[in-house]
């Protein structure tokens, strides 16, 4: 009974030990403070293209985002080790002008540095493919400005190329900061009747809690 009991113990001993040695080895192939796994929150300013020759409307709002370090899954490549993927989804309401947003999908981060500059600053350019979706209610927001914006719910379908930059604060903490284009290709004009690439400019702020 009591080899049995010592034969236990050895043998968990043994699968603790294997499980933490894999473990740091992962940690390894991420690099320099970039962990494995983050959860943010953010600031959303969205700048909407409101039409040709209109000025771009902002809406404020907040999102969230998940993403996932790509280097314990990129074996050789020198690229993929400096990759991560995401899904980011925000909402920008605005009650009092009749005139809201939501972006969702996912995104392609690339951090071109092999560790942050001075240990803090951590660059980065982004790709974003997904929707956004425009609700023009009713509300006192200028006709002339919405003329090129459809009435009730519009949905597109939205490439975001971007950039930014990381600034891990602690060990498991991040601030964030980005700027994107959601660009809208033949986006149907509602005021000219034409079809024309939107660009809304898109700037967030936030934090991240990594593990």
């Amino acid at each position: 009974m009591r080899k049995t009991m010592i034969r236990s113990a050895v043998r968990a001993v043994a699968l603790a030990a294997l499980l933490l040695a894999g473990r740091e080895v992962s940690a390894q192939k991420l690099g320099p403070q970039r962990q494995f796994l983050s959860i943010d929150a953010f600031y959303d300013r969205l700048q909407l293209d409101a039409g040709e020759g209109r000025s771009r409307v902002g809406i404020d709002g907040f999102g969230a985002r998940l993403w996932i370090n790509a280097a314990p899954f990129a074996g050789p490549s020198a690229f993929l080790g400096k990759t991560a993927v995401g899904l980011y989804f925000s909402r920008n309401p605005r009650k009092d002008a009749g005139l809201g947003a939501a972006q969702y999908g996912g995104e392609l981060y690339v951090f071109p540095t092999e560790r942050p500059y001075g240990g803090i600053i951590d660059p980065f350019v982004s790709l974003g493919v997904g929707a956004l979706r425009i609700n023009n209610r009713q509300g006192s927001f200028s006709s002339d400005a919405r003329a090129d914006i459809a009435d009730g719910n519009t949905t597109h379908f939205a490439l975001s190329p971007g950039a930014g930059v990381r600034l891990p604060v602690f060990s498991r903490v991040q601030l964030r900061f980005d700027g994107r284009d959601a660009i809208v290709f033949s986006r149907q004009g509602i005021a000219s009747g034409t079809k024309r690439t939107s660009h809304s400019l898109d700037f967030q702020g936030g934090f991240g809690i990594e593990f």
